[in-house]
């Protein structure tokens, strides 16, 4: 019984300095004015003294050697003392410590919760950020689109002049000429009135495009939309205008009469005017003695589509972007030498877009040009 009281009493001085070492090596992560771990070790080396001068009062004759004139029974009592001091002390070594943990767990609570906000902030900034991004470019966009909307209405008044004081001019002229009596022969008299009243004809024609572009743009127009044949419209077209391809000697290659119907829902005279415009700038552009092709595809679904093609010189790459907007030939296309206005294939493309059909043009820049009238495909209206 005594030598397994020995044990005990070694196992816990080991005990205790083990316990006091660990709690050396982990005060590193606890702030240096915590006195609570300080304690806490110190209470740990008083405990493991003690249980050694125990040890020493109950076998003294193991430290014959280190004879002091103690007797066992004063060390017994200095071992209890010193186990009471070292409780003392652990209790409240503990106690501060316990408060240090639960500060520190707290401290690192909070660093936690602020390192979420940082995140969440940082989160929240990248989506600003963005956001703000996203309106400086829309800002731009819009800034952009408003001057281009500003240039595109003072080219519109500026070539708009130009196509309205060409033929003013030339009838302002023409009518000094006759009214000065300049003008001798009844031939050239008969000839400058008829000159005048081609130039009334081109301004009257500018004025009611003009017109028909602010009605379409109003909301105003309502297309008389039914089932008809394209056939019977793209032979009125080509009736018109064959004495200007006969002036030219450009051949019109069409579908014959005996093509088979092709129904689609249109305006008649909306269709009418389109193919008109279209068919006239393939005449205006193309080259004496060559050919203008004239098709009627079923191919797409839903759609009949009327294909024109010219053998011209085609539209340049850097005029295909503006094509489609009021007097987008551009200057270059203005100086060579042709009469038309400009508004041709603007105005084409709100009325077909209106009819819910498409238009499409197509040239290369060097080999002609393809303009594609699609249509929505219907059955007769007697069906």
């Amino acid at each position: 019984m005594e030598e397994i009281r020995l044990i005990f009493s070694i196992l816990r001085v080991f005990l205790f300095l083990g316990a006091m070492a660990y709690f050396i090596n982990y005060q590193k992560h606890f702030p240096e004015k915590d006195y609570g771990i300080f304690l806490f070790i110190g209470a740990y080396a008083v405990l493991a003294t003690g249980s050694f001068i125990n040890i020493w009062g109950n076998h003294p004759n193991w430290f014959a050697p280190f004879e002091l004139g103690i007797s066992s029974t004063t060390l017994l009592s200095i071992a209890n003392i010193l186990y009471l001091v070292g409780t003392i002390a652990g209790v409240i070594g503990l106690i501060l410590w316990s408060k240090s943990v639960i500060a520190l767990h707290t401290a690192s609570a909070e660093a936690k919760d602020f390192r979420n906000q940082v995140i969440d902030q940082n989160e929240l900034l990248r989506e600003k950020t963005r956001d703000l991004e996203i309106q400086t470019v829309d800002y731009f966009e819009q800034r952009e689109a408003a001057l281009e909307s500003e240039r595109s209405k003072i080219n519109f008044l500026r070539n708009t002049s130009h196509e309205l004081r060409t033929p003013l001019n030339a009838i302002i002229g023409l009518s000094e000429l006759l009214a000065n009596y300049s003008v001798e022969s009844e031939k050239e008299r008969k000839e400058f009135a008829n000159m005048i009243l081609d130039s009334g004809k081109n301004l009257l024609s500018t004025i009611d495009t003009i017109l028909e572009i602010a009605r379409i743009n109003s909301s105003e127009y309502a297309p008389s939309l039914l089932s008809r044949d394209i056939n019977t419209v793209l032979s009125d077209c080509i009736t018109q205008c064959l004495p200007k391809a006969h002036s030219k000697s450009i051949r019109i290659e069409a579908p014959s009469k005996d093509s088979p119907l092709a129904y689609a829902t249109f305006d008649r005279k909306a269709l009418h005017q389109i193919l008109t415009d279209v068919l006239d700038n393939a005449l205006t552009y193309s080259p004496g003695e060559t050919t203008v092709f004239i098709t009627i595809d079923l191919s797409e679904e839903g759609y009949v589509t009327i294909v024109i093609k010219d053998q011209g010189p085609g539209i340049p790459e850097e005029f295909m972007k503006t094509i489609f907007e009021i007097f987008g030939r551009a200057e270059h296309w203005q100086n060579r030498g042709v009469g038309n206005s400009g508004f041709g294939l603007a105005l084409a493309k709100k009325m077909i877009e209106i009819q819910k059909g498409k238009l499409q043009v197509i040239s290369d820049g060097k080999f002609g040009t393809t303009v594609y009238v699609s249509l929505p495909a219907s059955l007769p209206a007697t069906q």
